[in-house]
């Protein structure tokens, strides 16, 4: 069974510690998250490491606050996330992207950062019964690991490492989708998870 203390050495591992680096996002442990929300990668650099600890995992209100902060507001992405998690309660979610390292756009991060082995050492370890994806690289990543193809607006069936999985592909990345699709997300793995 994995533990906090062989995920803390791991996301130490494969991101050397970078202080622009964002290995996830949950309330407390990424093990024993029900759902994930899968995006491209950080687009703020708001730090991670500040709230990370190996006895209580991840500081997810302390890191928001931080962000908060930063930058006066949530940008249409945040938001959305944070309506997805607000609806999905209480089922905790975590926050993973494709390529872990920030920049303000994909253009921008280098070839270095475009390496996809933590995402999929997370994927293994937290073991989400339903990925939330959103971006087609993103999504491209998925069918390639999980051998589906991923249609928008529906949720596929596949397994990982002989887990399974539910996958929904969301119509547009979050930052142009609307809060009431969002929540309308939120409702239906509610439902498929017996959640409500």
């Amino acid at each position: 069974m994995t533990t906090l203390e062989d995920i803390d050495r791991e996301i130490r591992r494969l991101t050397g510690e970078n202080d622009l680096c964002r290995p996830f996002l949950c309330p407390g442990s990424p093990i024993g998250c029900e759902v994930a929300e899968v995006g491209i990668n950080p687009g703020t650099d708001t730090p991670f490491w500040p709230y990370w600890n190996v006895q209580s995992g991840c500081d997810k209100e302390g890191w928001l606050s931080d962000y908060l902060q930063r930058h006066g507001g949530l940008n249409p992405t945040r938001d959305r996330i944070e309506v997805l998690a607000r609806n999905l309660a209480p089922l905790r979610l975590l926050e993973l992207n494709l390529y872990h390292h920030y920049s303000p756009d994909l253009n921008s991060l280098g070839r270095e950062h475009r390496d996809t082995e933590l995402f999929d050492y997370m994927l293994e370890i937290a073991n989400p019964r339903i990925l939330v994806v959103h971006g087609d690289k993103p999504a491209k990543h998925l069918e390639c690991l999980l051998g589906v193809s991923l249609p928008k607006t529906q949720f596929t069936p596949a397994a990982y490492r002989g887990k399974l999985v539910d996958v929904y592909r969301a119509i547009r990345h979050f930052k142009s989708v609307s809060r009431n699709y969002i929540a309308s997300i939120a409702d239906e793995i509610k439902k498929r998870l017996g959640a409500m």
